[in-house]
């Protein structure tokens, strides 16, 4: 709804949206008739990296036992995240693709928001969590959560866990955030759109600004942005029609 209103604007030039990848999958795989690149992308700015997390008293107290169970051990796992048509399920697909185990091999329990997968883990201790690392910081930190593996490049400061390409997991891959302008913009507007935006990138106040939300910089100019809604599309598409 607030993206179709944003393209419906006309002559508003201070206006811009702030995009993510679960609005991608969503309309991707919803088969919406509208198109993210309906709009200019100006700036990707950041990525929350997403998690395999499970309570501190599951039978998982690392990933290869979740992996055995799941590629060797024929064992029925149930997962829970954000909505079914969200960054969450996306990302799952994407693991189990990795590791060779068909999608209907498990169960996905769809929520609404990472609080409710949190809340769901606390009383569940059979399920497996899956939601941007940022959830989860509250509950690791008091011992309540386990970190299996986090899909990130590098391990991240504020929350204790591996990567998962460090534990055999060729994997990175998050939620999304990313500046978008109207089409109808002009080049000069655009263009002082963006130095703007570099110049909050290159600031102290950003990177404090990144650090206590647990979000993880992750810029790309305009031609990079567009290249990987381009890609991102097709591949959710491709998942949608498996």
């Amino acid at each position: 709804v607030a993206f179709s209103t944003f393209l419906a604007y006309r002559n508003r030039t201070a206006t811009s949206f702030i995009a993510n990848l679960g609005l991608l999958s969503g309309l991707t795989s919803g088969n919406s008739k509208l198109n993210l690149l309906d709009s200019k992308p100006i700036a990707h700015l950041l990525t929350e990296y997403e998690a395999i997390v499970v309570p501190v008293n599951s039978k998982y107290t690392e990933l290869p036992q979740l992996v055995d169970d799941l590629t060797k051990n024929n064992v029925n796992i149930s997962f829970v995240g954000g909505p079914s048509n969200g960054t969450d399920n996306y990302f799952l697909n994407k693991f189990l693709k990795i590791i060779s185990v068909p999608r209907n091999k498990v169960t996905f329990q769809s929520t609404n928001s990472g609080y409710e997968v949190v809340k769901t883990l606390l009383s569940d201790k059979t399920k497996v969590g899956i939601s941007a690392n940022g959830d989860f910081v509250s509950g690791v930190n008091a011992g309540k959560l386990r970190v299996l593996g986090i899909a990130s490049p590098t391990r991240l400061s504020w929350i204790k866990g591996k990567t998962l390409q460090s534990q055999n997991v060729d994997l990175v891959f998050g939620n999304w955030y990313g500046l978008m302008a109207p089409s109808y913009l002009s080049d000069n507007d655009f263009n002082n759109l963006l130095r703007a935006i570099e110049v909050l990138h290159n600031s102290k106040y950003w990177n404090k600004v990144l650090n206590d939300n647990y979000w993880s910089d992750d810029f790309l100019y305009p031609d990079d942005f567009k290249s990987k809604i381009v890609q991102e599309t097709q591949e959710i598409k491709e998942m949608a029609s498996q």
